[in-house]
């Protein structure tokens, strides 16, 4: 018997759909799949063709002045284990380099490791990467590169005014490792840095202060395994009505905005400050006592703007409110004059109490990068600059380097994809990972061209920044 006209028509329409999704994973997966593998490891600057050269730092003398050369394959990795090895190995072939590797979690190798180039003037350049961890194999590989480039240079003097540059790698390195966003305890370090007098407040604020509690089981946190046909229809299905509903923006704002109550769901803060973060600041602490001089500190993150275009960041509301997120602000704009997009501000600084300036702020954060973060706390960059900030001089300047890989739904799909397994199939989850993977570390050739070239230069911009002891 055959079934009535309406049934045959709603099934068309759907199998035409998920015919439509399935075409465009595909072709997704052939341009952003596995086809960007490094051969086995040559010796670095080896392959000339695939050389990156930027310029070196302005105002230097000897190895910091000349020019920054690095190549993809030589500087990317495929494992946390890998990517480790090759900075371990970049430090150690640099004079007066020192390594420090902080154990994260007791008995386990899973280690922050920290390269310290002491320089002789009074300023201080901080680089972390993997506070995501997944998203850590980019900015890995922009230290590695740049280890790389000083060990090729001969053992001459710097300069009299060179910062000392701290390279901190995979802060978090379980995260970087099972290619997870989050850590050992399923905490997003990058909603988890504040201090115990901000703990309470983000504690005892409404759970569903912006929704997250609307999409929790029906889509950020289905309370089962993944399975394939949820991966590439269901999912979607459900993202298209969320999306129709709410509206992208309100869906972002709801997820990203963190919460603070359920342990095993996605973009959890935590309850208290985790190990990673003790151990840095604990690192970092007898720095800030004795920096005298300007600081300026580069967190590089993955997933959000086009793909391989990088965004800067600023947290934080500038002193003078005519400065919109759009605008940027004068000595971010100087100091980063060739950035491919304005540097943005407003990210994650309104207040829960909504008044008409945190009105004002939240209408500049319409980028698509910042959208939706107003409410965000426990970020990073505002965590540290308050670490650094103990005198007029230090002028701690922090800001997060995003850059962009696919589209926002995609990456999306993966976090949630990826704690399903996490928490529901864990014997699975080495496979549901890289869906994970495969949304924050692009593997082709121009990808990594555009992370190392970017990430370079702004890497060198903020050096440039800390080479004297006054910013004017």
């Amino acid at each position: 018997m055959m079934a009535p006209p309406q049934i045959r028509v709603s099934t068309t329409i759907f199998a035409l759909f998920a015919a439509t999704l399935l075409q465009k994973f595909i072709s997704l997966q052939l341009r952003y799949g596995p086809v960007g593998i490094c051969p086995n490891a040559v010796a670095p600057f080896e392959h000339h063709q695939d050389l990156i050269e930027i310029d070196g730092i302005a105002n230097a003398k000897g190895k910091l002045a000349r020019k920054i050369r690095a190549e993809p394959c030589q500087a990317f990795s495929e494992s946390y284990y890998e990517a480790r090895s090759k900075f371990r190995f970049a430090v150690d072939a640099v004079t007066n380099t020192s390594l420090h590797s902080l154990q994260v979690i007791p008995n386990k190798d899973y280690t922050i490791d920290i390269a310290v180039i002491p320089g002789d003037g009074d300023g201080l350049v901080i680089h972390t990467s993997g506070c995501h961890g997944v998203e850590g194999y980019a900015g890995s590989s922009i230290q590695v590169a740049f280890l790389q480039h000083l060990a090729s240079l001969s053992d001459d003097t710097a300069t009299e005014s060179a910062p000392t540059i701290i390279l901190v790698h995979a802060l978090n390195p379980y995260g970087m490792a099972h290619y997870r966003r989050t850590n050992e305890n399923n905490v997003d370090l990058n909603r988890n840095a504040l201090t115990e007098d901000e703990w309470p407040e983000v504690l005892a604020r409404d759970p569903n202060i912006v929704g997250y509690d609307d999409f929790d089981s029906a889509m950020f946190n289905p309370p089962h395994a993944p399975t394939l046909f949820g991966a590439y229809v269901t999912f979607f299905l459900k993202a298209v009505t969320a999306i129709a509903r709410y509206g992208f923006v309100n869906m972002k704002r709801s997820l990203v905005a963190a919460q603070y109550h359920n342990p095993r769901g996605i973009f959890y803060g935590g309850k208290a400050l985790q190990a990673s973060h003790v151990l840095l600041r604990d690192f970092l602490a007898g720095y800030a006592g004795n920096t005298s001089g300007t600081v300026s500190m580069i967190d590089v993150h993955t997933g959000l703007g086009p793909s391989g275009v990088d965004t800067l960041l600023v947290h934080g509301v500038p002193d003078d409110m005519s400065v919109t997120a759009s605008t940027g602000g004068a000595e971010e704009d100087a100091v980063f004059y060739d950035a491919p997009r304005p540097v943005q501000y407003h990210f994650g600084r309104v207040e829960e109490t909504s008044d008409s300036n945190a009105e004002e702020i939240a209408s500049t954060a319409n980028s698509d990068v910042t959208a939706g973060y107003e409410l965000s706390r426990g970020i990073l960059n505002d965590y540290y600059a308050k670490l650094f900030d103990v005198s007029p001089s230090a002028r701690p300047l922090v800001v997060t380097q995003e850059f962009g890989t696919v589209a926002g739904i995609l990456v999306a799909r993966g976090v949630i994809l990826e704690n399903m397994a996490f928490q529901y199939v864990p014997q699975q989850q080495p496979f549901w990972s890289l869906f994970s993977r495969d949304v924050f570390y692009i593997r082709t050739d121009e990808w990594r061209r555009s992370i190392l070239t970017r990430g370079l230069t702004v890497l060198r911009q903020a050096i440039e920044r800390s080479m004297s002891s006054k910013v004017s």
